[in-house]
């Protein structure tokens, strides 16, 4: 299965989600991931993880 890289609402949506919850530092420890994990992510460098994703889709940032 290839992953796909966010597209520019989704890595909004995540940035939006991340504000809101107190920064990309608590939220990445709160996901059990890096920090980098989501900038990765947020900037397009790399596609999430199958995890990563099913995280994003219960948070509302991933639309099903």
């Amino acid at each position: 299965m290839k992953h796909e890289k966010l597209t520019k609402d989704e890595a909004k949506r995540l940035r939006e989600y991340i504000d809101k919850n107190g920064g990309q530092e608590p939220v990445a420890v709160g996901w059990g991931i890096s920090s980098a994990t989501l900038s990765r992510s947020l900037n397009g460098d790399t596609a999430p993880s199958s995890l990563l994703r099913r995280t994003l889709a219960a948070v509302g940032v991933l639309k099903a």
